[in-house]
Formats: structure tokens, sequence, C-alpha cells
């Protein structure tokens, strides 16, 4: 290996410690995935009291869908279909409440 190419390696190396350190102190924000969060999404029922939390994502220039994430009492993440009848229904109502 040349000294240019080991240079080069040992720059990004440190580059990649000093973010890193950055980060983990907090002085840094982590950069949200700019992908969809979806891979499969689920029209299936899912029971109102084991959901603790909601989250709808619009669309953007990164993901082309509307994304509504539930997160379950037990931490599990699940991906819903909107065009669901139920899951139409729910975003209505919570758009209601606010």
């Amino acid at each position: 290996m040349d000294r240019k190419a080991t240079g080069i390696i040992i720059s990004l190396f440190l580059l990649y410690l000093i973010t890193a350190e950055d980060v983990s102190a907090g002085r840094i924000p982590i950069i949200v995935n700019p992908r969809c969060q979806c891979i499969n999404y689920t029209s299936n029922l899912i029971n109102r009291r084991l959901m603790r939390d909601i989250d709808i994502i619009p669309t953007s220039s990164h993901c082309p869908h509307v994304e509504v994430i539930v997160t379950l009492k037990t931490e599990r993440r699940i991906c819903l279909d909107h065009t669901a009848f139920w899951v139409r229904n729910l975003i209505d109502r919570l758009l209601q409440k606010n």
C-alpha cells in the first residue's frame, strides 16, 4: 500500500472515531434513516388495548408511502396498511381527538 492510501485510511479511521465519540456524547444528532421505515404492511386487526403508541409518517421525498406504525405494549413495532378500513377509522378518530 502506498503512502497516500495509508494516509487516507488513517484519516477516515480517525474521523470515524471522533464522530462516534461525539454521537455517543450527544453532541451530534444521529442521522435519521432516509428511507421507508416499513418493509411489510399488515391489515390484520389489532386490539386497541394492546397498543401503546401510534406513529403516522406522511409521504416524503424519501418514502412515497404513508406509514402507520403501531408500538405494542410489548415494545413490538408493527406497520399497518393505511388503506385498511379499520386503520382509516383509527386515524380518523385520532385526528378528531386532536
